[in-house]
């Protein structure tokens, strides 16, 4: 690259200045000067100044550290007739400049200057203050010179003759100019790169080198002379404010040159710190005095410095490439900036290396860590080559697996299907378009796009499906009725899920055929149907059969009874016969067990009759669900006196079915649990009724007690004919809740489950259609 070797004249050129500017500086060596330090609200005058004996010498390092008091030096000039000299005092951020030049007592030239007053006040443009003296009749000259400023109280005077100074001005320039050169070409040239790249590294980087390079115009003092030369008031408070963007400006750049986010929670953070606390010091600096708010800045620099060159060595130690030009880099950056920051605390003397060291620090900070960034491109490059050879090797793969996925979505055992949400269908597999008849996926998709074509379940069923799909995200194993190709029900068991692609939300999901299933639970059904059918004409026939006999012997026992008194009331006279009165006692005992026996029976033939659908002369009709509940529990208030009856329906349910049956049922329910349920000692009878509704248009009808329940291994002879807990003379004949079972399934069309469990009270749920049809 062309840049490459520019760059390398520009750093000798550098380096050779920094060396022959003591150089020059060092030919004229100029008598130390005598100094007095004014007391703090107590400023002196020339005239004070020269009446005073307690002139202290100096040691050749006119830095005081931080003072805001004023410091007045004089030095003795012998010159010869018609010698001209320069006073150049090399540190542009004095405030306050008052220079008197006297022969005797006369007071020859007169000075007011400093970055506080407009730039014009300077005798000689220079981003230094220089002072010109000619010593016309030539002899000794006294030179006073008092300085005051807010910042650094440091004055580094150096003479020069005319050539000296002349060649002095051209190294400076030289010097200068190479330094902004560099920064300029470096900041172009990264500026080019991130715009071809995109990489924010390189925009930080930018950023970084602008922010220097403001920071040495300010610093030099050119920015003075260049922007702003008639508003010396910025002077004020610029130097800070620059300096706290070029901290955050390098605090950012480090933290995603090096990838602290990716290398170190603890980097992460401490960055994160920093850069709080320069943005602190950066409000600060509108607010508070420049000589309090300074130091602190230095000192925030020194610790950000320090953090940088900690994060590059570890980095670099654990084998990060770039992160050895960025060390490198820092450290000689470091040393410039912490010789002018020790100088500027009063640590360090003033000199040509403590002066503009940072400078050649500077340049090379900035060249290595370009290095560092082409670097990080070509680590990128190969990472990038890498990654693309990676990414082709994965998608060859990838096509394999969908390859292999594609083959088994199509011939999948169960169906695959695509839609959107409005009722259309995307894409089905092999084994989709089978299910429904037809010989392939391709067929099926010509022939029908709207799922509603295939559905015969009501559509208000299927639209609340979608909707608990939305809500749910994911719905499983719920039961459809399509039709097939030729028009015949199909019945699937589907599961649905809403998934989002580029935008859209669409349904995916698969089916089972379970038609198969479907008709052997009707087989099932229609065989039970028959089954409670049977049974019931059986106990129909039973009771007709036992009716009419079982009459004439219940008028007959009557007739019996009754001739018994009338024949005791005949042989009143005979009551003492104990032969008689054992016979009239044993027969009135016999007529009361016929009696008893005669009613059992009668209350088993009612029985027989109650479970029959026939002889209930129950009609369907419409009625309000709750309402109707709400009536059945008060005319059942004084059979279920001292039992608490809680019942939550919503509102609003209809039901086109057998009012009168369901109340039969519930009725027999209460009766179960008058009979059975002996209550927990510790709590009050109770039975809860709850009603919910299903998502098929049916109704789930839950009725439990607070009973002892029943055990498991007597679940399943639940609603079978006969069977009961309680035998014995004064036991049940079982038929309650085959009635139940028997209303519930042939009147009502629905089904029972028995969900009671031993010591946990007695439940039972009734799931019947809202519509039974006739």
């Amino acid at each position: 690259m062309v840049v490459v070797p520019l760059l390398k004249r520009v750093l000798l050129a550098l380096y050779w200045g920094l060396l022959c500017a003591p150089a020059l500086a060092a030919q004229m060596p100029p008598a130390a000067p005598q100094y007095i330090l004014e007391q703090p609200g107590m400023p002196l005058t020339l005239q004070q100044v020269m009446q005073r004996n307690d002139w202290q010498q100096s040691q050749g390092n006119l830095n005081f550290g931080y003072r805001s008091e004023g410091l007045w030096l004089r030095q003795n000039v012998s010159m010869a007739p018609s010698e001209s000299r320069f006073l150049q005092i090399s540190y542009p951020l004095l405030d306050d400049i008052q220079l008197f030049w006297l022969q005797g007592e006369n007071i020859l030239q007169q000075y007011h200057t400093g970055d506080g007053q407009i730039y014009a006040s300077r005798p000689v443009a220079s981003n230094n203050f220089v002072f010109r003296f000619n010593g016309a009749a030539g002899g000794a000259y006294d030179l006073y010179l008092r300085v005051q400023t807010s910042g650094t109280l440091t004055v580094p005077m150096h003479w020069y003759g005319d050539t000296q100074y002349q060649s002095l001005s051209d190294l400076h320039a030289m010097l200068f100019g190479a330094f902004y050169g560099v920064l300029l070409i470096m900041l172009l040239y990264n500026l080019f790169l991130f715009l071809a790249i995109r990489d924010v590294v390189y925009f930080y980087y930018v950023l970084t080198v602008g922010s220097i390079l403001a920071l040495q115009w300010v610093y030099d003092g050119h920015a003075f002379a260049w922007f702003w030369p008639d508003q010396p008031a910025i002077n004020n408070w610029i130097f800070p404010i620059v300096y706290c963007v070029n901290q955050l400006m390098m605090l950012t750049f480090i933290a995603n040159f090096l990838h602290v986010k990716m290398t170190s929670t603890w980097f992460t953070r401490t960055f994160f710190v920093l850069r709080a606390a320069v943005l602190l010091l950066l409000g600060a600096a509108f607010l508070v005095p420049y000589h309090k708010v300074m130091p602190l800045v230095l000192l925030m620099g020194m610790v950000g410095l320090g953090t940088g060159l900690f994060a590059g060595f570890r980095l670099w130690f654990k084998g990060y490439s770039a992160a050895r030009y960025f060390t490198i880099a820092w450290v000689l950056f470091a040393c410039g900036i912490i010789m002018t920051t020790l100088k500027g605390l009063g640590l360090l003397p003033d000199n040509n290396f403590t002066n503009y060291g940072y400078m050649l620090g500077s340049v090379c900070e900035v060249l290595l860590l370009s290095f560092a960034l082409a670097d990080r491109i070509e680590s990128a490059r190969l990472a990038k080559q890498q990654a693309e050879q990676e990414v082709q090797t994965a998608r060859a793969e990838n096509i394999k697996n969908l390859q292999r996925y594609q083959e088994l979505y199509e011939n999948a055992a169960v169906g695959n299907f695509q839609g959107n949400m409005h009722y259309q269908l995307i894409k089905v597999n092999k084994t989709f378009a089978r299910i429904l008849g037809y010989a392939t996926a391709e067929e099926f998709m010509r022939e029908v796009q709207d799922s509603r074509d295939v559905l015969l379940t009501p559509l208000p069923l299927f639209e609340k499906m979608l909707a608990d799909m939305q809500r749910e995200k994911v719905l499983s194993d719920r039961e459809l009725l399509l039709k097939d190709r030729n028009g015949e029900p199909r019945w699937v068991s589907i599961t649905l899920r809403q998934v989002n692609m580029d935008g859209h939300n669409l349904i995916e999901g698969s089916m089972i055929d379970i038609t198969a299933r479907k008709q052997a639970e009707l087989v099932n059904q229609h065989l039970e149907q028959e089954r409670l059918e049977g049974l019931e004409q059986l106990s129909l026939g039973v009771a007709r059969e036992i009716n009419t006999p079982l009459g004439s012997n219940v008028v007959t026992s009557a007739f019996l009874e009754d001739s018994m008194n009338n024949l005791m009331a005949l042989y009143e006279g005979a009551r003492d016969n104990p032969e008689l009165n054992k016979f009239a006692k044993l027969l009135r005992q016999s007529l009361q067990l016929i009696t008893q026996n005669q009613k059992k029976v009668t209350r088993i033939v009612r029985r027989f009759r109650e479970v029959s659908v026939s002889e209930l002369g129950a009609t369907r009709q419409l009625f309000d669900l709750d309402k109707s509940l709400q009536e059945f529990i008060a005319d059942e208030r004084w059979d279920m006196a001292g039992w608490r009856i809680d019942c939550a329906c919503p509102a609003g349910i209809v039901l086109n079915s057998y009012p009168t049956a369901l109340r039969q049922i519930l009725s027999q329910l209460m009766e179960n649990s008058r009979i059975h349920g002996k209550q927990d000692q510790q709590s009050s009878p109770a039975v809860a009724i709850e009603v919910r509704e299903l998502d098929n248009g049916w109704i789930s009808l839950a009725y439990s007690d607070n009973g002892p329940g029943i055990a498991d291994t007597l679940l399943n002879k639940l609603g079978q004919p006969f069977f009961s807990t309680l035998r014995g003379p004064n036991g049940r004949v079982g038929l309650g809740l085959f009635m139940v079972k028997n209303l519930t399934s042939r009147l009502l069309k629905g089904q029972v489950v028995y969900a009671s469990h031993m010591h946990a009270g007695f439940h039972v749920v009734l799931e019947i259609p809202r519509d039974v049809q006739a």
